[in-house]
């Protein structure tokens, strides 16, 4: 399955590790075996730092693709729509509190 993710505003870091898209399941183990010693990364391999106006789609192998969106064109989905009425509610709210 994929996931996409929209930015509108800020930065979202996605990070984790890519060679385990299962991490935190149950699994069933295997009999222990030599594995490849500790290596440095570039910060790119650990993390996906996504900024505003960005799509990011993520699959079960890691990020796929990273391109802007054009946020007017997006808040024009009811959905999107939606969100952004109930998010100026709970700021409006907020801010009389």
């Amino acid at each position: 399955s994929l996931t996409e993710l929209y930015v509108y505003d800020g930065a979202v870091e996605v990070g984790g590790p890519s060679w385990a898209p299962d991490y935190g399941k149950p699994r069933k183990w295997s009999a222990p075996k030599q594995v490849e010693g500790p290596k440095e990364v570039d910060v790119e391999e650990w993390t996906e730092i996504v900024r505003a106006q960005q799509r990011l789609v993520i699959g079960p192998e890691g990020v796929i693709s990273k391109e802007e969106f054009d946020m007017e064109q997006d808040r024009t989905e009811d959905w999107v729509a939606f969100n952004l009425e109930r998010d100026s509610i709970l700021t409006e709210s907020e801010l009389k509190e």
